[in-house]
């Protein structure tokens, strides 16, 4: 084990149920691609920012390898997409070829058998009975957590509770109307531990599962008081007026572990090269990320890669959103999700004996950052 303050390098468990939760946008019409006038370089040489050790060249795979990726286009795929944007994939020899999927649940068949490499989302009880059951799925990495200050999914509360001083505190939640993404998932998951601050439990409230462009919906039509909404959706719910992102969904776990990577079995077994190569590749456009949004390094540009390559199309929105936090490092909260994996356990939702370590794989992350070197994230997400 490598703990750093609770947080062990790499990943965690991906969702069966969620509706790519904690993600942003939607699914565009085609997958996204490299931007027009990208740079290919021969051989993947790492250019080394202020502070940070530079990284010898690793000769491209030859021929390459093909790895097929599952996207929603979400903006928690943020890294992937600078990634791939950037060309940090081709230039290690690997050809992604992305599927698209409305949800992340309906990634977990294929890439159970190998019809699909790599694919992402969010915690529910599907996967985890998956894996009781035998399926050879392995979580190789992360994706979002959140923050006060690094936050991308909403207690979104329609405007006239909040300018009325009707929504308040999670106690006023009680007897209200709110929709989330899924049941029995991250999203009832978040909105339990908030009312557990104030001694409600989700019996106290009416809650129900929508989409988020349903929710988008329902807040305006007066139909719901409270959605659990994901950015950009957050974003534009309060720009149209009818909403206050009213606090992030950290607000009783802050920096839960919502999103995460996985990689089929044969992917991570069979192609073991390929799949270090995808997650160098990963955590360098994650770096990239966090130069940009964290830090103000070559933001315009970064912004441009998420346009290209999400249906969040506005530049104003993301002048407006708040980011999740993609750890450069490739961190993954393992309590908070030994702490999913047993609530849901308490429900009886969980078969079997599983447990977190069942589908942990960390070597893909640490091949990474041992090229990479370690970024330095102090002071960055609280």
């Amino acid at each position: 084990m490598r703990p750093l303050f609770g947080v062990v390098p790499t990943a965690a468990v991906l969702c069966a149920l969620l509706v790519a939760a904690c993600t942003g946008g939607g699914a565009p019409a085609t997958a996204p691609g490299p931007a027009r006038g990208a740079s290919e370089a021969p051989a993947a040489t790492v250019a080394a920012p202020p502070g940070r050790a530079s990284v010898a060249p690793l000769a491209p795979l030859s021929p390459p390898v093909t790895v097929r990726v599952g996207t929603t286009s979400a903006l928690t795929e943020a890294g992937q997409i600078i990634a791939l944007q950037r060309g940090y994939f081709r230039e290690l020899g690997l050809q992604v070829e992305y599927e698209q999927f409305d949800s992340a649940a309906r990634m977990i068949p294929q890439l159970a058998s190998g019809q699909l490499d790599v694919g992402a989302g969010s915690l529910s009880a599907g996967l985890w009975n998956a894996v009781a059951r035998g399926v050879p799925i392995k979580v190789t990495g992360p994706q979002s957590r959140h923050f006060d200050n690094a936050c991308g999914f909403w207690f979104t509360v329609r405007k006239e509770l909040v300018d009325s001083g009707q929504v308040q505190e999670p106690k006023d939640l009680a007897g209200r109307k709110i929709a989330g993404p899924c049941l029995e998932c991250i999203g009832d998951y978040i909105l339990e531990t908030a009312l557990a601050t104030a001694g409600l439990t989700l019996a106290d409230v009416d809650y129900m599962a929508l989409g988020f462009n349903d929710m988008l919906a329902a807040l305006a039509n007066r139909a719901i008081d409270v959605a659990i909404l994901a950015e950009a959706q957050a974003t534009i719910a309060e720009s149209q007026g009818f909403a206050t992102r009213w606090r992030c969904t950290s607000l009783a776990r802050p920096g839960y572990q919502s999103t995460v990577i996985l990689y089929s079995a044969q992917f991570a077994e069979q192609q073991a090269e390929a799949a270090r190569r995808w997650m160098l590749a990963y955590l360098r456009g994650l770096r990239d990320y966090t130069d940009a949004l964290f830090r103000g390094q070559d933001r315009d540009a970064v912004v441009q890669a998420l346009i290209e390559g999400t249906t969040v199309k506005d530049p104003a929105l993301y002048q407006r959103m708040g980011w999740t936090w993609l750890d450069p490092n490739g961190e993954l909260n393992v309590p908070s999700i030994e702490e999913q994996l047993n609530w849901l356990r308490a429900r009886g939702k969980i078969e079997g004996q599983v447990q977190v370590r069942d589908v942990l794989d960390l070597s893909f992350v640490d091949f990474a950052v041992q090229r990479l070197g370690r970024y330095d994230t102090t002071g960055l997400v609280q």
